[in-house]
């Protein structure tokens, strides 16, 4: 802040600009000085000195020293505080509450920590959005692509930003900037789509040298529900290419580490090197996203083969090629990757292997209180691990029927909206329908509810309808809501009740917008009362 203001101020030739607006951005000086708590009175006093001495023509430095000196104070006390999960969020409600210099990985954090950012601060990003959009339009023209208006990626990492700018868009649920995100589904499918073609030419050799590409842009659109429905049908020929890949043993190969040539013998198949790193993913990949069985007990036979590669202090390591021969070490991001699809692979007895994997993550926190891995952006690594560990303490090894049901007709009714077909939106409701009748059975019968769904004579279920009051009634009775409160998104769950009873007896039509709306309410009802009763979100 400080640095910028000779430049600002300032011309070429020593002489005060005047065509430039200094009291804008000597304002917003002082308001950041406020929020990170300077001696005021001191830096008024450093404040006025300095303008002074640029206006004459000088740079004084008293300003920014005593800034500088301030960070480093603070810096010594926050890294004096002993680490804990508390340190690394409060790292992270920093980033929010400094609305400054925002990094579009910022973002992840206000998703993370969307129960506690003031509504407020969620219409300061979107009208910033705005302000940056139209000087976008006005100052850059319409040849530069939309998504310009949200990064500069002078880090390379385009898709890491735009996943982020997409998830935080989809978690607030506004509008506007569709140019921008319908650029980001074409980039990650631009990312996906071609290199799958290739990938089919080598399914006997247990790897491509586009898998790692392919595998790792699966990862991080499967950060985005939305998204992930938007470019279905690419990311499930991807996986179908993938789990075609997989060796027996369960391993996925490095095709760039070439073990054993078959180079003077055609009748042997060159030997690549198993990867740690490319088989965590796309194992994730697999558990993650697909909803085919077989693909699945895939992605479960990698995670089996990931057992067997965890280090002795928790650790899984990337390997690589050196002219000793090839080394492992340990990483941050592959050892998140790994317990992950662990952890949702639903492999039993895993207990020791996950905690002792969690405990080695815990030892890598920084002094600050964030993670860092080489190659990523601040703070996507912190964002990750609490990520991890908030899905290790909530995510169930086996969903009951009921849960299973459910979580399998709504992400299959999202699927089925995009196919711009009437009668698609038809069992697109009537899957979300009978999804959402399913999950409020499920929350009936969880024992901290224990409300009967089958009729007197225990044959019939109770329906949807009479389980949503039944529902209601309990969150009433424990003082979840009011006495006179209705539970949440309670109409539209009414209106989709009625629209799937005049689908299937009189055959009627559904609007696009209608169908999509009342799915965003029925996947918002699922993902808020799983995440209250269950302690996990079904829907992640």
């Amino acid at each position: 802040m400080v640095d910028i203001l000779p430049m600002t101020v300032m011309s070429s030739k020593g002489t005060r600009r005047k065509d430039t607006k200094i009291e804008p951005l000597i304002e917003s000086i002082r308001r950041q000085a406020n929020n990170i708590c300077l001696n005021q009175k001191l830096f008024e006093q450093f404040l006025g000195v300095t303008l002074d001495g640029i206006f004459k023509g000088n740079r004084p430095k008293a300003l920014s020293n005593f800034v500088q000196s301030h960070a480093k104070g603070l810096h010594r006390k926050i890294c004096s505080i002993p680490n804990s999960l508390d340190k690394a969020y409060d790292a992270l409600r920093a980033l929010i509450e400094g609305d400054s210099w925002r990094s579009d990985q910022e973002y992840d954090a206000f998703v993370l920590l969307s129960d506690e950012v003031p509504k407020e601060t969620i219409s300061r990003e979107i009208n910033s959005w705005k302000k940056d959009a139209k000087w976008h339009e006005t100052e850059r023209g319409h040849d530069i692509p939309p998504t310009s208006i949200f990064w500069l990626s002078l880090d390379f990492h385009e898709d890491i930003d735009g996943i982020s700018r997409y998830r935080f868009r989809e978690h607030f649920n506004f509008g506007e900037f569709e140019p921008a995100f319908s650029e980001v589904e074409s980039m990650f499918e631009a990312n996906i789509a071609p290199a799958v073609a290739g990938m089919a030419e080598m399914r006997d050799i247990h790897g491509s040298s586009e898998l790692q590409i392919v595998a790792y842009e699966l990862w991080l659109a499967s950060r985005s529900i939305k998204l992930c429905n938007r470019i279905g049908d690419s990311i499930s020929l991807a996986l179908t290419n993938i789990s075609a890949l997989r060796s027996p043993e369960g391993w996925w190969s490095d095709t760039n580490v070439l073990i054993r040539s078959n180079q003077g013998d055609f009748t042997l198949k060159p030997e690549y090197l198993p990867s740690i790193y490319i088989t965590a993913l796309c194992s994730l990949d697999l558990v993650k996203l697909s909803v085919q069985d077989s693909q699945i007990q895939s992605g479960v036979l990698g995670a089996r083969w990931l057992l067997s590669k965890q280090n002795a202090n928790g650790s899984w390591s990337r390997e690589k090629v050196t002219k000793d021969g090839i080394e492992y070490d340990p990483e941050v991001f592959i050892t998140i990757l790994a317990l992950e699809a662990l952890i949702r692979s639903g492999i039993s007895n895993i207990e020791h292997t996950v905690n002792l994997g969690i405990e080695w993550l815990l030892n890598q926190q920084e002094q600050f209180g964030t993670w860092n891995d080489e190659g990523f952006p601040f703070p996507f690594m912190t964002v990750l691990v609490l990520e991890l560990l908030k899905l290790k303490g909530t995510y169930p090894l086996v969903l009951d029927h009921y849960q299973s049901v459910s979580r399998g007709f709504l992400q299959r009714s999202k699927k089925l909206i995009l196919e711009d077909n009437a009668n698609s939106r038809r069992l697109a409701v009537i899957g979300a329908y009978h999804g959402l009748e399913a999950f409020l059975y499920s929350l009936l019968s969880y024992p901290s509810i224990n409300v009967p769904i089958f009729d007197n004579k225990g044959i019939n279920t109770i329906g949807m309808r009479k389980a949503l009051n039944e529902f209601q009634g309990h969150l009433r009775k424990g003082g979840g809501i009011k006495p006179t409160e209705a539970v949440y998104c309670h109409n539209s769950l009414d209106r989709l009740a009625y629209l799937r009873d005049q689908i299937v007896h009189k055959a009627i039509d559904v609007t696009e917008s209608e169908c999509h709306s009342l799915i965003d309410d029925a996947s918002r009802f699922m993902s808020r009362y799983s995440l209250q009763i269950f302690g996990f979100d079904i829907l992640s």
